[in-house]
């Protein structure tokens, strides 16, 4: 089971806004907030198709991301 058009859509619109976010450091930790939404967003699609080997390539990138934004490094 693949992911549906609308769900691919939503996450590169989500992707692209959070990765233009980030390479101001104004913007950088909202961008960062907005890049763990989509892997999150990511990580539920994957849930729901059952794919727990995805989901687990998926966790580190999310904690790297929390850890960014915990540190608040621009």
């Amino acid at each position: 089971m693949e992911f549906c058009k609308n769900a691919v859509i939503v996450n590169g619109v989500v992707t692209l806004l959070a990765s233009v976010l980030i390479l101001f450091p104004k913007t950088f930790v909202l961008g960062n907030f907005l890049m763990a939404a989509g892997i999150l967003l990511i990580i539920c699609l994957q849930l729901l198709n059952k794919d727990l080997k995805s989901v687990a390539i998926e966790i580190p990138f999310l904690l790297l991301n929390l850890v960014i934004i915990y540190l608040q490094h621009p």
